[in-house]
């Protein structure tokens, strides 16, 4: 079967990774898949071009798309003309902007549309009208798939068809992250963090809905208790320097390190003792799952899927979001006690292997291809 996932994209973040996971499975399986990207020339993006770069290190097939405006005729033009041209059988778009030139291009095609919604819906002014598009184009799709329960059940209230929608949870490859321990001395000489420390790490896009100004805060709390103690930002956005500041302001710049965005996640948790998820808002945190197959205890706010992935506290600590206090007693409930952290992280290792494979989403999202 021949599919073209696409997506409008800003980087290399979850739903990117989610693509990038599911290409793969697909094509280790017998499928052929292309990677399409806008190229949104008229929003300067700079990590448009970032998932295809990534597509194709894995040897993926990709395929960019120019668009110079909000809807760009052309543009769905060329999707049109390209799944003609390439024997396309199934659309699989991602995202709003996607979802509506799926369709529009769609229109003579006549091949199978699937979408996935991978944390709706966005409600802020600026982007309300692409919020009511997305819901009329959604309802004339074949499948909708929903990543997590909150995004399923938001999209029935928005009157999708019962019948139409899938729950589909994200998947990873579990091989990834099996061996990464031996470079855990190394990662961390890299970031400047002493052997013998103890690290608590998060791995995320520095955007406000992830509550980092109140994982700084429970760092703070940490650090008064545990000196030995270093934290560590594993990724880059738009709220880079204001975070640096509030570290220097909360006095603890020196012992908080931000890392960027790395290619190298597997080496990057395996130099945490903690993984923290401090999110305000998720669907199915990317993040959490690759820690979880990476062997790392967590503590986590409990939103969007966290509670139900974590069972309900039985494969990681969970807290209330916005409670930055209740961050930092998970945090130090676990460095204090190591068994309970293996507890936990062994629950997680055999939660995520057992539930959130790349394979297992793979042969879901196949079963919707083939209707």
């Amino acid at each position: 079967m021949k599919v073209l996932q696409l997506i409008s994209s800003r980087g290399f973040f979850g739903a990117e990774n989610v693509v990038a996971e599911l290409a793969c499975s697909l094509e280790a399986s017998g499928d052929s898949v292309i990677v399409g990207v806008f190229n949104n020339r008229h929003t300067g993006d700079a990590g448009s071009s970032e998932l295809a770069e990534q597509a194709a290190k894995r040897g993926l097939r990709t395929k960019s798309f120019e668009c110079g405006g909000r809807i760009d005729l052309k543009t769905v033009g060329a999707i049109r003309r390209f799944c003609r041209e390439n024997g396309v059988e199934v659309i699989h778009s991602h995202g709003y902007k996607s979802n509506i030139y799926s369709y529009l291009a769609n229109r003579s095609l006549k091949k199978r549309l699937v979408t996935t919604c991978h944390n709706w819906i966005n409600a802020s002014s600026r982007m309300s009208i692409y919020t009511k598009l997305d819901k009329f184009f959604l309802k004339r799709f074949d499948i909708v798939a929903a990543v997590s329960d909150d995004v399923k059940n938001q999209l029935l209230k928005a009157g999708i068809d019962p019948e139409k929608l899938r729950l589909i949870g994200n998947g990873i490859n579990l091989e990834k992250f099996r061996g990464a321990g031996s470079a855990r001395q190394r990662t961390r000489e890299s970031l400047g963090i002493p052997g013998n420390a103890v690290v608590v790490g998060t791995v995320g896009r520095l955007s406000p809905e992830k509550g980092y100004g109140f994982l700084l805060e429970a760092a703070k709390e940490v650090l008064a208790k545990r000196k030995d103690c270093f934290f560590l930002f594993v990724g880059d956005g738009e709220i880079r320097d204001s975070l640096e500041e509030k570290a220097a302001s909360l006095g603890i710049s020196g012992q908080v390190v931000f890392a960027g965005k790395r290619s190298d996640i597997p080496e990057a948790l395996s130099a945490m003792d903690v993984f923290v998820l401090s999110s305000l808002t998720e669907g199915q945190p990317m993040a959490l799952l690759e820690a979880m197959a990476a062997g790392v205890p967590s503590v986590c706010t409990a939103v969007g899927d966290v509670p139900k992935i974590l069972r309900g506290g039985e494969a990681g600590i969970i807290v209330p979001p916005s409670e930055s206090g209740k961050l930092a007693e998970g945090i130090l409930r676990l460095l204090k006690d190591r068994e309970l952290g293996a507890s936990l992280s062994a629950r997680a290792a055999a939660t995520v292997a057992e539930l959130y494979s790349s394979g297992r989403m793979a042969a879901e999202y196949r079963a919707c291809y083939k209707g």
